[in-house]
Protein backbone atom coordinates (compact mmCIF):
# COMPACT_ATOMS: atom_id res chain seq x y z
CA UNK A 1 0.00 0.00 0.00
CA UNK A 2 1.30 3.47 -0.93
CA UNK A 3 0.80 6.30 1.58
CA UNK A 4 1.74 9.97 1.55
CA UNK A 5 -0.30 11.43 4.44
CA UNK A 6 -0.53 10.83 8.16
CA UNK A 7 -4.14 9.73 7.78
CA UNK A 8 -3.23 7.14 5.14
CA UNK A 9 -0.37 5.82 7.29
CA UNK A 10 -2.62 5.52 10.35
CA UNK A 11 -5.18 3.62 8.28
CA UNK A 12 -2.58 1.26 6.81
CA UNK A 13 -1.19 0.44 10.25
CA UNK A 14 -4.65 -0.03 11.79
CA UNK A 15 -5.52 -2.35 8.89
CA UNK A 16 -2.29 -4.29 9.56
CA UNK A 17 -1.09 -3.95 5.98
CA UNK A 18 1.80 -6.34 5.32
CA UNK A 19 3.81 -3.75 3.41
CA UNK A 20 3.58 0.04 3.46
CA UNK A 21 5.43 2.29 1.02
CA UNK A 22 5.79 5.85 2.27
CA UNK A 23 6.53 8.65 -0.14
CA UNK A 24 7.01 12.36 0.25
CA UNK A 25 7.66 14.41 3.37
CA UNK A 26 6.21 11.72 5.64
CA UNK A 27 9.18 9.42 4.89
CA UNK A 28 11.70 11.38 6.99
CA UNK A 29 9.23 11.89 9.82
CA UNK A 30 8.51 8.16 9.95
CA UNK A 31 12.22 7.37 10.12
CA UNK A 32 12.59 9.80 13.03
CA UNK A 33 9.64 8.26 14.90
CA UNK A 34 11.07 4.76 14.43
CA UNK A 35 14.59 5.83 15.42
CA UNK A 36 13.59 7.40 18.74
CA UNK A 37 15.04 5.42 21.64
CA UNK A 38 12.74 3.63 24.08
CA UNK A 39 13.28 5.98 27.02
CA UNK A 40 12.79 9.08 24.86
CA UNK A 41 9.76 7.43 23.27
CA UNK A 42 8.17 7.14 26.72
CA UNK A 43 8.40 10.92 27.06
CA UNK A 44 7.13 11.46 23.51
CA UNK A 45 4.15 9.13 23.83
CA UNK A 46 3.08 10.74 27.11
CA UNK A 47 2.92 14.12 25.40
CA UNK A 48 1.12 12.62 22.42
CA UNK A 49 -1.50 10.93 24.61
CA UNK A 50 -2.34 14.33 26.09
CA UNK A 51 -2.26 16.10 22.71
CA UNK A 52 -4.41 13.49 20.94
CA UNK A 53 -6.87 13.57 23.84
CA UNK A 54 -7.15 17.36 23.67
CA UNK A 55 -7.80 17.36 19.93
CA UNK A 56 -10.30 14.49 20.03
CA UNK A 57 -12.26 15.91 22.98
CA UNK A 58 -12.35 19.45 21.57
CA UNK A 59 -13.25 18.29 18.08
CA UNK A 60 -9.98 19.62 16.72
CA UNK A 61 -10.58 23.14 17.97
CA UNK A 62 -6.98 23.59 19.17
CA UNK A 63 -4.03 23.94 16.84
CA UNK A 64 -1.86 20.80 16.85
CA UNK A 65 1.21 22.54 18.21
CA UNK A 66 -0.77 24.05 21.11
CA UNK A 67 -1.91 20.53 22.02
CA UNK A 68 1.76 19.54 22.31
CA UNK A 69 2.91 22.68 24.10
CA UNK A 70 5.02 21.86 27.13
CA UNK A 71 5.40 18.20 26.20
CA UNK A 72 8.70 16.48 25.54
CA UNK A 73 7.46 15.36 22.12
CA UNK A 74 8.47 18.61 20.43
CA UNK A 75 11.84 18.69 22.16
CA UNK A 76 12.68 15.13 21.16
CA UNK A 77 11.13 14.83 17.70
CA UNK A 78 11.17 18.47 16.58
CA UNK A 79 8.08 20.46 15.61
CA UNK A 80 7.35 18.92 12.22
CA UNK A 81 7.72 15.30 13.31
CA UNK A 82 5.82 15.86 16.57
CA UNK A 83 2.91 17.38 14.66
CA UNK A 84 3.01 14.51 12.17
CA UNK A 85 2.94 11.96 15.03
CA UNK A 86 0.04 13.87 16.58
CA UNK A 87 -1.88 13.76 13.28
CA UNK A 88 -1.28 10.00 13.00
CA UNK A 89 -2.57 9.54 16.55
CA UNK A 90 -5.63 11.70 15.94
CA UNK A 91 -6.43 9.89 12.68
CA UNK A 92 -6.26 6.56 14.54
CA UNK A 93 -8.04 7.98 17.60
CA UNK A 94 -5.15 6.95 19.87
CA UNK A 95 -1.39 6.52 20.11
CA UNK A 96 -1.39 2.71 19.91
CA UNK A 97 -0.99 3.05 16.15
CA UNK A 98 2.35 4.81 16.74
CA UNK A 99 3.51 2.02 19.03
CA UNK A 100 2.52 -0.45 16.29
CA UNK A 101 4.52 1.55 13.76
CA UNK A 102 7.58 1.34 16.00
CA UNK A 103 7.21 -2.27 17.12
CA UNK A 104 5.37 -4.14 14.38
CA UNK A 105 7.05 -2.77 11.25
CA UNK A 106 10.65 -2.94 10.03
CA UNK A 107 12.28 -0.73 7.43
CA UNK A 108 13.14 -3.00 4.50
CA UNK A 109 14.08 -0.35 1.91
CA UNK A 110 14.96 3.32 1.90
CA UNK A 111 16.10 5.70 -0.78
CA UNK A 112 15.75 9.44 -1.29
CA UNK A 113 12.16 9.13 -2.51
CA UNK A 114 10.57 6.34 -0.52
CA UNK A 115 10.58 4.11 2.52
CA UNK A 116 9.20 0.58 2.61
CA UNK A 117 7.98 -0.91 5.87
CA UNK A 118 7.19 -4.59 6.28
CA UNK A 119 5.03 -5.98 9.07
CA UNK A 120 6.78 -8.47 11.41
Amino acid sequence: MFVATEEELASAIKNKEDQITIEGDLKEKTIKIKATGNIAWGVVVTGLIIGVGIIITTGGAGAPISALAGSGAVGILGNATAISALKIGVAAKGVNVLNSLRNDYNITFEDKDKLILKRN
